[in-house]
């Protein structure tokens, strides 16, 4: 099986390195001189290193611009994050794909329709060899053949899928959304980025998300944040005002995160004063937030308990059976029913509870 990787950039490399080591023959396409040398030296370094622990790779190429391109069996789009480069690149190679070949894409927020009808999305979490799951975003007109041959070709790259359509897409994201809405309110109000940081990493499930936001890109970020909003309803969607616009006046002012070395953790002063008062409930709260969006995920469909549960393990190192009925707590619902009312934000508003609710601890779906 031959794979086209368009796209060098950090997941480019990361996932093609998987089909590589998955006995596929990998070709990438960086129309970017500079990125390209670079990318061509460091993935030297990648094959050497595999060879040496006696991994069977597949054949490994970087394509040159005008010379013949033989047809692929897929193409995997990893460019940045923006629908008209992702457009662009499947049309420009598209053609070069044998009948019924896959149309693949990492977007994190993009519909794959929108990108190509014939797209199914293929989204990894960096780094996969550490994660191990990707979601595997399927339209509604997928044929079947199509939607069970890029599971398929997930589980050989050892990645366990969690299917989504797309009106449950990228759910993994969507669920981190609450906490860095609420992480980001506080830095506005005053309080140090570290400190909100530190708060967070000290409770459930231990993790930074503001520093995660930097590392990811602020600009992207804050594109994926404006398109999971314009799909949301309108209460939800109100509710992250802070985070899109945030982050939108920290991109105007360059302030893109760890590739500029310049974001919310490290770089330049913030646009707001720093007044030092840190809430002593914080994390707490924040804790509280992010169990209750993953209870009110599993409660509304957005994803199946096994797919919750391949989430928190490869993302936070947290174990999570289905069969566990505690992730929202009584405290962590006291907690969440006190800020609804205190804040009227939609994500506030605890899981369902009730007998007639959806049960999120059945595993339905897993």
């Amino acid at each position: 099986m031959r794979i086209l990787v368009a796209g060098a950039g950090k997941m480019g490399r990361d996932v093609g390195l998987r089909f590589l080591r998955s006995g596929l023959d990998v070709t990438w396409v960086e129309r970017s001189p500079d990125r390209s040398a670079a990318f061509e030296k460091r993935l030297g370094k990648d094959i050497r290193r595999a060879v040496e622990e006696g991994e069977i790779l597949g054949r490994a190429s970087v394509l040159v611009p005008g010379t013949p391109v033989e047809p692929f069996d897929a193409l995997y789009e990893a460019v940045d994050e923006d629908l008209d480069a992702k457009r662009a690149v499947v049309a420009e190679w598209a053609g070069h794909l044998v009948p019924d070949g896959l149309i693949l894409s990492n977007t994190s927020s993009i519909l794959p329709s929108e990108i190509d009808p014939r797209c199914v999305g293929l989204h990894a979490f960096y780094p996969t060899a550490l994660t191990g799951f990707c979601e595997v975003v399927v339209p509604a007109d997928c044929p079947a053949q199509r939607r069970r041959a890029v599971v398929a070709l997930a589980a050989r790259l050892g990645l366990r899928p969690i299917v989504q359509d797309q009106t449950h897409a990228f759910a993994v994201n969507r669920l981190m959304l609450p906490v860095q809405d609420w992480a980001l309110r506080a830095v506005v109000a005053g309080i140090d980025p570290a400190a909100v940081d530190a708060a967070a990493a000290h409770a459930w499930p231990s993790w930074e998300p503001l520093g995660m936001m930097d590392a990811i890109g602020l600009d992207t970020v804050a594109a994926s944040v404006g398109r999971y909003r314009f799909r949301m309803n309108a209460e939800e969607s109100a509710a992250f005002v802070v985070l899109e616009e945030g982050l939108g006046i920290l991109v105007a002012a360059g302030k893109t995160g760890a590739k500029a070395h310049d974001g919310i953790r490290t770089g330049g002063a913030l646009p707001w004063p720093s007044l030092g008062r840190i809430p002593p409930d914080l994390g707490a709260d924040m804790e509280a937030l992010f169990r209750n969006a993953c209870a009110r995920a599993l409660a509304f469909r957005d994803i199946p308990a096994g797919g919750l549960a391949l989430a928190l393990s490869g993302l936070f190192g947290v174990p999570y059976r289905p069969a566990d009925r505690d992730l929202l707590t009584p405290e962590a619902r006291e907690r969440c029913e006190r800020q609804a009312l205190a804040t009227g934000l939609a994500y506030w508003r605890p899981a369902p509870s009730d007998p007639g609710a959806i049960d999120p601890w059945s595993g339905d779906g897993a």
